[in-house]
């Protein structure tokens, strides 16, 4: 098509490859097929296809959560649709935005963009676009509490669906259905439409949807074993649908909209263990807790724990390779019997592996630990985990010693511990004297006065936080209400996703001994700064003025101060090893494609401990940085080390 200078044509199979990567999560590569193509597009004139890709990458920046963006396309795509007449373009674009407005709490236009599709859908006679936006608008309404209207609406499209035999259609309004019958009082009449959806739904995608909202009800009802049974269903299910995903992108967009059923089952183990604290509902709840928490990390870090692991023949190992490549690659629906045949064998394999090399098959595909696991085969004597769930409307605290285990709800919501970390990051960077009179307090309602005498003998404390508490340092907490003493002169403080992958850490250990001590990487070379008389004075900030937003202002996007004293620091923690047993690289060899070499290699996981001393941002704190980075001396590319 190129060498023809068939320009429309290399548009189409540009925006054809784009959705298929934005179908499978590869979310950049499609953004860059969408783009190529629309520039051709734009100089052809082709405008029905312009708008068709605008709306196409308003859609994506939407499913990366990206809705402003997503709005400003989509009004882009509607202005054209407008002056071409595209009214089906322009309908489907409306709903598109309808759902953008909803998703930013924007209802009166959310509500008003679905009716001006609902119109031009049924003006067209197309069925099952009108049902599509009678169920957006039906959601509106419960939003608002409309709970009436919210059902004729729900009815509404339920009746079209079943004329069209839309039994997927018909299967998810029935549950949305039987959730207004539950806001509306009406428990019984609400069972029975979930129970239908899930008969429906038994092959499809949103039975856990069905599952969900019939545990919501039975607890209403006051079955709780029926409740419980009915969640364990919902999370199992969604965790199938989770499993059939390869890439990693696509496993955590897919659970973005499900965790609030976890936290859901959650609560109600928390509530019926306050009633029967024998039953064990406290473990449970944290077994809950890891399949939500750890799930995806779990099989990353077991990824690369396994890849270094030497008693497995590399053909097995470049055969499990082969498999997901094979499955990416079929990528369109003519393809889905072979994607199903790979699938079995890739799961034959599998098992062939857990018989041959099970130690190989528990590192790469490690599952969340029970508490009785954590006890007899992780934690040491002297060490203790604490475990903090930040639910929307309450934070409960875990803690796990070798002979201890204990469940407390701290009452915290996640409004208010945000309001209380921002406070006590606050009195950090700026106004450290307060330390003591609002460090303590924090301390008091993290760590109850139960679970502070189970810390007695607790040497090394391991901390899983969630929401707001990913924020706080632990280490700041003051544990003296008189005195100035830190949480961290008592105990060595470890950070962790989840409990589960402590057990990860130490299997991969038992594997993979380091044969060195001490890999640096300190004192990067950043590029030079312009100096004026502003610059000159950053060199001279405080830490606190360095972390905070004036940094960013004085320096820039790209311009960071040297740190000689890293250099030093460095140096002088190499001193306790042997010469030979400790590798810095300093100044402009502190670089990222220098960590990303011996990482490729494999070289990293030789040193026992690594080291890097440098500056680090947050995310957003440079625009288009979505993850926390480690900022080394410029390469080729840029400085910016992420995990991924």
């Amino acid at each position: 098509q190129i060498e023809i200078g068939d320009k429309r044509g290399k548009a189409n199979s540009l925006t054809n490859l784009g959705i298929i990567y934005d179908q499978f999560g590869q979310y950049d590569k499609a953004l860059e097929h969408y783009l190529a193509a629309l520039d051709i597009q734009r100089a052809t004139g082709d405008q029905k296809r312009i708008a068709n890709n605008l709306s196409n990458i308003g859609v994506l920046h939407y499913n990366l959560g990206q809705t402003e963006k997503a709005i400003g396309y989509l009004l882009q795509a509607l202005t054209i649709r407008h002056e071409i007449d595209d009214k089906h373009g322009k309908a489907v674009d409306l709903s598109s935005l309808g759902a953008a407005y909803a998703n930013l709490k924007l209802r009166s236009k959310a509500e008003r963009s679905y009716q001006d599709a609902l119109a031009i859908r049924r003006d067209m006679g197309d069925k099952r676009g009108e049902s599509i936006d009678l169920a957006n608008i039906a959601v509106i309404f419960a939003d608002k509490n409309e709970y009436q209207e919210a059902l004729k609406s729900f009815q509404a499209a339920l009746a079209i669906d079943q004329e069209l035999g839309n039994k997927f259609g018909v299967a998810v309004i029935q549950a949305n259905i039987g959730l207004i019958y539950h806001q509306l009082g009406d428990n019984e009449l609400a069972r029975t439409n979930l129970q239908t959806a899930i008969l429906t739904t038994l092959d499809t995608n949103n039975q856990w949807y069905a599952q969900r909202g019939l545990a919501t009800v039975e607890m209403a009802l006051n079955n709780i074993n029926a409740a419980i049974n009915n969640y364990e269903l919902a999370i199992d299910h969604i965790e199938t649908l989770r499993a059939k995903l390869d890439k990693k992108t696509d496993r955590l967009s897919f659970m973005q909209n499900k965790l609030y059923v976890y936290d859901e089952y959650i609560t109600l183990l928390q509530t019926e263990h306050q009633k029967y604290p024998d039953k064990n509902y406290d473990r449970k709840a944290l077994e809950i807790f890891e399949r939500k928490q750890g799930r995806v990390f779990l099989e990353e870090i077991g990824k690369s724990g396994a890849t270094r692991f030497a008693r497995i023949p590399t053909e097995i190992i470049q055969q499990e390779q082969l498999f997901t490549d094979k499955i990416i690659r079929l990528q369109n629906k003519s393809q889905l019997e072979g994607i199903a045949e790979l699938r079995a064998e890739q799961q034959a394999l599998q098992q062939e592996i857990k018989l041959k090399y099970p130690d190989y098959y528990a590192l790469k595909y490690p599952q969340p630990v029970s508490v009785e696991t954590l006890q007899q085969q992780v934690l040491g004597d002297e060490e203790l985990i604490l475990v903090y769930a930040v639910l929307e409307t309450d934070t409960i605290l875990w803690v796990i010693g070798k002979q201890q285990f204990a469940m407390f709800n701290l009452s915290l919501d996640a409004n208010k511990l945000n309001e209380n970390v921002n406070y006590m990051r606050d009195v950090i960077l700026n106004r450290l004297p307060e330390i003591v009179e609002e460090g303590y307090p924090l301390y008091q309602k993290l760590i109850p006065e139960a679970a502070q005498k189970m810390l007695l003998n607790a040497k090394t404390v391991y901390i899983v936080p969630t929401g707001a508490l990913y924020a706080l340092p632990f280490e700041s907490l003051v544990t003296n209400e008189k005195q100035l003493h830190y949480f961290i002169q008592d105990h060595a403080i470890v950070y962790l996703s989840s409990a589960s992958v402590l057990k990860v850490l130490r299997d991969s250990k038992r594997k993979v001994e380091p044969t060195k001590k001490l890999l640096a990487f300190a004192d990067p070379a950043y590029a030079e700064c312009a100096e004026d008389a502003d610059d000159r004075s950053a060199k001279s900030r405080s830490l606190a003025e360095l972390r905070g937003g004036a940094f960013r202002e004085v320096m820039g996007a790209v311009c960071f101060p040297r740190l000689p004293e890293t250099a030093n620091e460095a140096k002088s923690i190499a001193a306790f090893f042997a010469d030979n047993d400790s590798t810095l690289y300093l100044g402009e060899k502190a670089n990222k494609d220098m960590v990303l070499d011996l990482n490729q290699a494999g070289d990293m996981s030789d040193y026992r401990y690594i080291l890097f001393a440098l500056h680090g941002l947050l995310p957003n704190e440079i625009k288009g940085l979505a993850q926390s980075s480690l900022v080394l001396a410029d390469s080729e590319t840029n400085g910016f080390l992420t995990m991924a």
